[in-house]
């Protein structure tokens, strides 16, 4: 059942569907406690006094999953506005935009430092942004805080 509804989840299926009978009461159970929920509108009687049940599972994204969209959102707007300031890097506005992204890498490592389970479970492509969140991070330190290049030549 887990594999079926990673499955529908995988596709973007709104809902899983299933039809049992009153002689599968433990199903019945097993369907509850997985979160299915009885749906006796799409319930089907094929003959009189034969009704076959019907139980869903709704799909849809959890609140945390459109937490996250909207985060991903709101780091678009500030590598756009870093992208802006990259002409004139020195100037209180530079400045702050690449604060703001620093602390957004310093966060991100921190988050997955503390996620390591999670993580672990996620594979390479978890590692991978944790070891990018990593890299962008030193390289903001080291421009906004390490030693300053004059513009004049040698």
């Amino acid at each position: 059942m887990r594999e079926c509804i990673r499955r529908a989840r995988q596709t973007g299926a709104l809902a899983l569907t299933l039809h049992t009978t009153e002689i599968m009461a433990a199903a019945m159970r097993l369907y509850e406690r997985m979160g299915f929920a009885r749906a006796p509108e799409l319930d089907i009687q094929p003959a009189p006094g034969v009704t076959i049940k019907r139980f869903r599972l709704g799909l849809e994204a959890p609140a945390s999953v459109w937490l996250a969209r909207i985060g991903g959102g709101g780091l678009l707007a500030l590598g756009i506005a870093c992208w802006c300031a990259r002409e004139t890097p020195l100037t209180p506005a530079g400045l702050g935009v690449a604060r703001g992204f620093l602390a957004y890498n310093l966060v991100a490592c921190v988050t997955l430092a503390l996620a390591r389970p999670a993580v672990a479970s996620g594979g390479l492509p978890a590692l991978a942004a944790a070891f990018l969140h990593g890299v962008l991070a030193s390289a903001l330190l080291r421009a906004l805080f390490g030693p300053r290049r004059s513009s004049a030549g040698p």
